[in-house]
Parts: structure tokens; sequence; C-alpha cells
């Protein structure tokens, strides 16, 4: 961990009470964050370990105003910018920084509330203007609605294959979290031969078959993991 040296209230002062925290994968990218913040963000806190260190360190503290965290290297970024995001306070500003440059993507990490987007490597610049920026408040992300919220379990079974059961509740499910706006997550109980992730478009997560394996695991960090993320935010997967 390197804490950075106090700012210099002649430069950018409107900064200088933000706190701000980053989690790094590389020396390159650690380098241009430094330099960067050493500048206008007094007391910032920078640290090795990327989206793994970050999870560690939010599930045992707040988050800061100000958190960059780098996703390369994560096995599924999708639901690591949601496991993260669970676990930030809604006012917090995440900026993530990955290897992945594809607009598909940069939506889907902004519908699940990232402020910013950076790909690697990482230009200064461009550094400075996200930090900067603006951004409109991030959805609040909860492990499970409020009380009053009303949950419903649809099962759809089929008594033999191909008569339409996958297709059937994979629509259902696409109904309730794209045009309902519920959150919803869909489990492909078949583990040999399920084509629930076929019909999404999506990899198989494994999820469930290590869930059943280790249910001493089984948390609410885990469970968010496992899930496969559709292009909704509401919208989730478990298939194998």
């Amino acid at each position: 961990m390197n804490a950075l040296p106090a700012f210099n209230e002649a430069g950018n002062g409107s900064l200088a009470n933000e706190q701000l925290t980053a989690f790094l994968s590389d020396p390159e990218t650690r380098t241009v964050v430094q330099s960067v913040v050493a500048e206008g963000w007094p007391n910032a806190v920078l640290q090795d370990g990327g989206l793994s260190a970050a999870l560690g360190a939010l599930s045992q503290n707040p988050s800061p105003p100000i958190l960059i965290v780098d996703l390369s290297g994560s096995e599924d970024p999708n639901a690591g910018a949601r496991s993260l995001l669970a676990l930030c306070d809604p006012a917090t500003r995440v900026i993530a920084i990955g290897t992945v440059n594809d607009i598909a993507y940069y939506r889907r990490l902004s519908e699940l509330g990232v402020s910013d987007y950076l790909v690697k490597p990482v230009e200064p610049d461009t550094l400075v203007k996200a930090l900067e920026a603006g951004t409109r408040p991030r959805p609040v992300l909860r492990a499970v609605e409020d009380e009053e919220m009303e949950r419903n379990i649809v099962s759809v079974v089929g008594v033999r294959g191909g008569v339409g059961a996958t297709t059937l509740a994979v629509n259902l499910a696409w109904i309730v979290g794209h045009e309902m706006q519920r959150n919803c997550a869909i489990v492909d109980l078949d583990l040999q031969f399920g084509t629930v992730g076929l019909q999404l478009d999506l990899e198989p997560s494994h999820g469930l078959r290590e869930a059943l394996e280790n249910p001493d695991r089984i948390d609410a960090l885990f469970i968010a993991s496992a899930m496969a993320n559709c292009l909704a935010p509401k919208f989730s997967a478990i298939c194998d």
C-alpha cells in the first residue's frame, strides 16, 4: 500500500478534500494513476491486487468517495463489477480500468453503475477527465429486495426434452428483467444438457455446480460472482 503526499493547496483546491482509493494490477497503470492523483487528491491510497483486493477490502471497510479498480485479470469482470458495486456506498464514484475495448462492454458497466471505464494503457489526460467529470447518481444494488417488494418463484418443467420448457423460461425471465424492470435470476437446473446459456448467448458460469459441491461457501458475494449477467442490470442467469 502506498499513501501519496499531501496536496499543495495552491493547485486544484476544489478537489483537496476528496478521498481516493485505487486497486491496481500492474506497475504501468499504477505509475500513471500515482502521477495524476498526486497533484490533486491528498491522502490518496494506491493498493496492489486489482478487483480481488478491492472486494476483500470493501467487505470489511466503507467505500471511499472515489474508487478506481482494475478489472483486468478477472475471470468474469461483469459479475466482479456487480459484486464490487453491491459493496459500495451509493455516493461512491467508481472508475473501472480494463483491457476490453468494446462499446457494449462499456455500456454494460455503465448500466451496473460504473461512473467511467478506461481502457489500458491509461492516458493521464483521460484519467484526469474521468476524475473531474460529474456523474449521475448510481443505482443502489441490493443483494435482497426491500421487504415490501413481492418475491415470486416461477418453475417451468417439461415432461420430456424438446417441448419448449427452456424457451418459455428464458422468455419469461427476459420479460421480467427487461420489460418489467424487476430483479430476476433464471437458474438452469439441468447440469448436463441445459441450454439457457446457449439461448442467452452467455458463457456457462458453472455457478450452480459449484454451489452444490460447496454449500458451505454460499453467501451473497458467492451468488453474485456465480451469476452470468445479461444486458440488463436486473437480469442474471446461473447456467452450467
